[in-house]
């Protein structure tokens, strides 16, 4: 009975239904039965808008279905206790359960709607919370599980959603295109649901007026005499149908006009709103551009300088042959070209948008084979894992690490007075640990006053989120911790 009334949408009848069934299956110690009517409960409580009594109730079906190992009925009320916190709008806690019900065991089943149903609320909440771009992962996969299961009208309720969630996410990243096919779809679906709506509310107004029709044949059969007035009585509802009709489909045409009309007012203004973001990225971009630039002339060719710099100092310390002198001389050459192609190294970085943990490894092995190969007195080592997690880091991230690199190897070889530079790499499960240490002579971080060598190290290290350490007893060691993204 409380099922009836419940898809019914007769949430108040059904409540005292599902209590008494409660309270039979909680005499009979049957958990599983108590968790489902706990779920029932929760739902209608929600819908009746009793929002403190629908979060005690997904609460104690939670508890219900652990202990009667029904991973089913766990995630249903993991659901709807996710959606009341959705509704209160405490999009952690709501956004953390949706996300527990969605990296479900493998071996629980989920079936179309149930999936549909998480990953717009997902994709929603991460809208709000201005993740964008995992909103639109979300979405798309939402939208992907509704095209494979079409003849599913329950995965119907919550296209509408999803299209609004997905238009609204590629506007905001400047994706036109993908905005206004979401747009569309979501005008397209809206107004296909009020067409049914409306569709069925002249249905059953023809209903009613096909019984009023027979009740008025009927008094006709049983009494002659009143012939003429259920006549009369026909007509007018004849005229009242017409009349009726005729409203119905004017205010169905005005409706569709006016949702029309707004959808080019909204449509002229985001074009507004984005020519205005688009001058403002554009004079944004030509002051990073200009920091860039600054940056990269410090960080990558002063290193490269440094090194020919010293590899030519170092020519004067050895009683070198004529063919020695001449090697050498290549060698510097050599690495002063390779200037360049570290310098167009770093534009085409910049240009990715990702650089895996093996392009790391490899730049900053060829790094320090060329330090080797011009500098001499100074052994290098570097240290990285053979096997490891796939990494995958955003260009600027990547960047900025190869480039500390450069830096403080740079530093040990100007300052420190060095006879050997370790570089040690570890990817652990959420992080990069990168240690450079050398056996020069140190220095005092608290007496010496920071050059833009040590300043360059710790902004580029801030703006990555990166922890760094100085420690330097016994030499120089910097150690500096990347979160994975």
């Amino acid at each position: 009975m409380g099922l009836i009334y419940q898809d019914m949408e007769m949430y108040e009848k059904a409540i005292p239904y599902h209590q008494k069934a409660l309270q039979i299956r909680s005499q009979r110690n049957y958990s599983q039965g108590e968790a489902s009517s706990y779920n029932n409960l929760g739902i209608c409580y929600k819908e009746s808008n009793k929002i403190k009594e629908a979060i005690i109730s997904f609460e104690k079906g939670i508890q219900k279905a652990n202990a009667a190992q029904d991973k089913i009925l766990y995630y249903n009320n993991l659901q709807g206790l996710a959606q009341i916190y959705a509704i209160e709008n405490n999009l952690d806690k709501a956004l953390n359960l949706f996300l527990e019900s969605y990296n479900r065991p493998f071996e629980v089943p989920f079936n179309s709607s149930s999936k549909v149903k998480v990953t717009s609320e997902i994709a929603e909440i991460y809208f709000k919370v201005n993740q964008t771009q995992k909103a639109i992962d979300f979405g798309e996969i939402c939208v992907a599980e509704i095209n494979n299961n079409t003849e599913n009208t329950e995965n119907e309720v919550y296209e509408v959603n999803v299209y609004k969630t997905l238009a609204k996410a590629y506007f905001k990243i400047g994706n036109t295109e993908k905005g206004s096919f979401y747009n569309d779809l979501f005008y397209e679906k809206t107004t296909q649901k009020f067409k049914v709506s409306s569709a069925k509310a002249l249905q059953e107004l023809e209903t009613k007026y096909e019984l009023e029709k027979k009740e008025l044949e009927l008094v006709k059969s049983k009494n002659e005499n009143l012939l003429k007035e259920a006549k009369i009585k026909r007509k007018n509802y004849l005229i009242y149908g017409a009349f009726g009709l005729a409203f119905l489909l004017g205010l169905i045409g005005f409706l569709f006009f006016k949702q029309q009309r707004l959808k080019n007012v909204q449509l002229v203004k985001e074009n507004e709103l984005r020519q205005a973001l688009t001058k403002i990225e554009t004079q944004n971009s030509l002051q990073e551009q200009r920091l860039e630039i600054s940056r990269e002339l410090h960080d990558n060719i002063g290193s490269q300088l440094t090194f020919i710099i010293s590899s030519i100092d170092n020519l004067k310390f050895f009683d070198l042959s004529k063919e020695d002198f001449n090697k050498k001389y290549d060698t510097i050459s050599g690495f002063t070209r390779k200037t360049i192609t570290e310098l167009r190294d770093s534009i085409w970085a910049m240009n990715k948008e990702e650089i895996t943990f093996e392009d790391l490894k490899a730049r900053t092995a060829n790094f320090i084979e060329n330090a080797k190969i011009s500098l001499q007195g100074i052994q290098f080592e570097f240290d990285y894992p053979k096997e490891h997690e796939t990494v995958l880091l955003d260009s600027k991230t990547g960047i900025t690490i190869y480039r500390i690199i450069q830096e403080t190897i740079n530093n040990a070889i100007k300052h420190a007075n060095a006879s050997k530079i370790k570089v040690a790499i570890e990817v652990l499960n959420n992080q990069i640990m990168i240690t450079i240490s050398d056996n020069g002579k140190g220095f005092s971080i608290q007496k010496i006053e920071k050059g833009n060598g040590l300043k360059s190290i710790e902004k580029r290290a801030k703006e990555i989120n990166a922890s760094v350490d100085f420690t330097t007893q016994n030499g120089t060691q910097v150690s500096f911790v990347i979160p994975k993204i």
